[in-house]
């Protein structure tokens, strides 16, 4: 062989390493960063699906709380139709208790009036059993000593003051 084709045969085969090497680095390197690429896929897709297990998480307890605030919501709006019911029934008993009172009072005044009139119907019938008994008699009733028919002291603060039949000093007055 000659030296011509030896160096020829070289530098093919120089050549051939040259371009062949860069290929099968090349591919290496490819196969290496497919490797890497196809690992930090399975890194994102595996964080992707916590993120997604986090969401879903998340929204179950959103959707609790949005329940359990209906559930307040609704036991908010109970109470408080509770207490606009409590308002009216106590408004209502305070106007019974206003007119309890105005009737009591109203009862009050018509009970000193009526002993008014007793006293003074006790004293007409005084007069006029006098004036029978000494029409029957002949006896002027003023010197014989008839009792004196006195009325009960009322027992109401605003009641008429009138003697005590049971009193001994008030037949003297």
């Amino acid at each position: 062989m000659s030296l011509f084709v030896s160096k020829r045969l070289f530098l093919l085969f120089g050549v051939a390493i040259l371009v062949v090497s860069p290929i099968l680095l090349g591919g290496f390197w490819v196969w290496a960063a497919e490797e890497s690429i196809d690992t930090l896929i399975e890194n994102r897709e595996d964080e992707l699906d916590e993120i997604k297990a986090k969401i879903k998480a998340y929204k179950q307890i959103v959707d609790l709380k949005q329940r359990q605030g209906a559930a307040l919501s609704d036991q908010l709006e109970g109470v408080e139709a509770q207490v606009k019911g409590l308002e009216l029934q106590i408004q209502a008993n305070a106007q019974e208790l206003r007119i309890l009172n105005e009737e009591i009072v109203s009862l009050g005044n018509r009970i000193d009036q009526k002993e008014v009139v007793i006293v003074s119907q006790k004293k007409i019938l005084t007069e006029i059993m006098r004036g029978s008994y000494e029409e029957k008699t002949g006896f002027l009733s003023n010197s014989l000593p008839i009792p004196r028919v006195l009325p009960i002291r009322s027992k109401r603060k605003n009641g008429p003051i009138v003697r005590d039949r049971k009193c001994a000093k008030c037949w003297d007055r």
